[in-house]
């Protein structure tokens, strides 16, 4: 059957001067967890309940393919045209008030997460299914660089291969020795409900080492706070689903015990909400970077760690800290405070001075609770006096 529709408007995307090579390779560049982020993200974004993550794999171990998809509201042909072949088309930001999906704030914001699988793919499929009529493009990163013009000031076009336009669901074939053919066959199974989602496979992967699924799992999980509190949104791991005990070591001392303490901010913008917890390892097993506080907008990661809030001495202590503060209001401002990568937040804004202060009046205080507790305090001390000996 003829997958294809003559006399069609052009799908091309249009993209500024040496933009894919910035925004995609070398911002995601062998960052497999990132580029997912910000895909499940997406999947976020479309209202999707379910996102499958698929690492296909060589003989040897090392990555062929990386498939993200989920039972989202997919993208018809027109809404290709006017919002995800357009790079940098920014993302409205909703009124919470008057928005029927108030309790999925979008997580993008800049409209450049489509660009992410390029920092670790040159072949990039995209599947994309919105009742029931289905959508097919191929994009070539090494076609998309060679698009781009010498002349800085004007716009590259790219045309992706159109491989299916405006066909039904099950009128759309992959070729049964393609590696693409049993993600599909998944895909399908997972929209078979919603008639609704999108698939994006990428290969001819730049990715050379083994991808450990288990540290995969964690990095996810701690980059997000939704796939572990929402049960209306889960993201699956070839087959599993992500769950806290994937995420989270054993704690010694955790604030608070259980869920999430609050706290009422008055800044410029007015009184806003920020909810937080903080847990203590019983053994600090994990690279430095991991440990700190973490700040998160709308269930995302938008200040990483190694973080502190500025606040010095009894570093001892920080390499056992574990923090999560939850502000979606930053990501709610007019102006972006949130860094393109996600790892850091304008702190220098204004608008930002009384939760930063804050967040260093309470690691103070979160580092104050760990001394007063003798039984970790004992530990650390004959951790430190055995490292001495």
């Amino acid at each position: 059957m003829d997958q294809l529709k003559s006399n069609s408007s052009p799908l091309t995307l249009r993209f500024a001067h040496n933009v894919i090579e910035h925004l995609g390779l070398k911002l995601y560049q062998n960052k497999p967890t990132n580029v997912l982020a910000e895909l499940v993200s997406n999947s976020w974004d479309a209202m999707a309940s379910n996102v499958f993550i698929d690492l296909s794999v060589s003989e040897q171990e090392t990555p062929i393919a990386i498939s993200i998809y989920d039972n989202g509201q997919g993208m018809s042909k027109e809404g290709l045209i006017k919002n995800y072949l357009v790079v940098g088309q920014p993302k409205p930001r909703p009124n919470t008030a008057n928005n029927e999906h108030s309790d999925r704030y979008p997580m993008g914001r800049k409209g450049i997460g489509k660009l992410a699988p390029f920092g670790i793919a040159q072949i990039v499929h995209l599947i994309t299914v919105h009742e029931g009529t289905a959508m097919w493009l191929k994009f070539d990163y090494t076609a998309m660089l060679a698009s781009e013009q010498q002349d800085a000031s004007t716009t590259a076009v790219y045309a992706p291969e159109v491989l299916a336009d405006e066909i039904s669901i099950n009128d759309l074939v992959i070729e049964k020795n393609s590696t693409m053919n049993g993600i599909f066959q998944k895909f399908k199974d997972a929209i078979l409900t919603s008639g609704s989602g999108t698939l994006i496979y990428s290969t001819s992967l730049t990715i050379k080492k083994q991808i450990s699924i288990k540290k995969l799992r964690e990095s996810l999980g701690r980059r997000f706070t939704v796939t572990l509190a929402r049960p209306d949104f889960n993201v699956h791991v070839n087959g599993d689903i992500l769950t806290e005990a994937d995420v989270f070591p054993e704690w010694e001392l955790r604030i608070p015990e259980q869920g999430m303490s609050e706290h009422v901010l008055n800044t410029p913008v007015g009184n806003r909400l920020v909810k937080f917890w903080v847990g203590f390892v019983k053994s600090a097993s994990w690279p430095h970077e991991e440990a700190g506080v973490g700040v998160y907008a709308h269930g995302k990661i938008a200040q990483d760690r190694p973080f502190f809030f500025g606040v010095k001495g009894r570093e001892i202590f920080s390499r056992y800290m574990y923090a999560v503060v939850e502000a979606d209001w930053i990501d709610e401002l007019k102006q972006d405070t949130i860094s393109t990568d996600r790892t850091s937040v304008n702190w220098e804004d204004a608008d930002l001075e009384s939760l930063h202060t804050w967040g260093a009046q309470s690691v103070a205080a979160w580092k104050d609770s760990l001394v007063r507790s003798p039984k970790f305090f004992t530990r650390i001390c004959h951790s430190l006096s055995a490292k001495v000996s």
